[in-house]
């Protein structure tokens, strides 16, 4: 398994993509600030880093209100 990361890594594919520092404090700031669960911001960050389209921080946001709820 470590010799796939190294290959992957090596040919310029990443195994797991991360929040940028903007999106981070966004998300803490709209968790604090609308009072939203554990539940809808886990779903945000999901939508947000998903390989396959992802989502805009608003545009996740208004999928999540959809499914999710607050």
């Amino acid at each position: 398994m470590v010799e796939l990361m190294h290959i992957l890594n090596a040919i310029g594919k990443q195994t797991m993509k991360t929040l940028t520092a903007r999106q981070k404090t966004a998300l803490a700031r709209h968790k604090k600030a609308h009072g939203h669960t554990k539940k809808h911001i886990s779903e945000m960050k999901r939508l947000m880093l998903r390989a396959k389209n992802p989502l805009s921080f608003t545009q996740a946001h208004k999928q999540t209100m959809r499914t999710k709820g607050k």
